[in-house]
């Protein structure tokens, strides 16, 4: 509910439309400790939150450029990278996962034999 009440400002053009620097950046931090601090999942689903904050980001960049004094914009426009960010590793560790896990054993619908996998050895051995 927030985060929709959120980007319902942005996209108003809030950020082009106030004169007060100090409440532009409020608006922004509010959005940096949603992002920060709420978990997924716990206002909306899953798919809205991410819908929100690509608005959101979106309205940002526009709007980078077209005023004087931006920094307010900097920290949550970052929180939501990072965020973005660490979402898509987590999706590429878990589908190595699933992939790994697959070709582990024996396959009941293949006659292939698995690749050996290669051991270190502890013991020196003199050359």
């Amino acid at each position: 509910m927030l985060l929709e009440k959120l980007r319902a400002l942005f996209e108003a053009g809030v950020l082009k439309c106030l004169q007060s620097e100090k409440l532009k950046s409020a608006l922004c931090h509010v959005l940096q400790y949603f992002l920060k601090f709420v978990p997924a999942g716990y206002e909306s689903a899953f798919q809205l939150r991410k819908g929100h904050i690509g608005s959101i980001c979106t309205i940002f960049v526009d709007v980078i450029g077209s005023q004087l004094e931006q920094e307010y914009l900097l920290s949550p426009l970052y929180a939501a990278l990072k965020m973005e960010g660490l979402q898509i590793i987590q999706e590429l560790q878990c589908r190595n996962e699933r992939e790994a896990s697959d070709t582990d054993g024996w396959s009941s619908s293949s006659d292939e034999v698995p690749e050996k996998r290669l051991r270190l050895s502890l013991s020196m051995k003199p050359q």
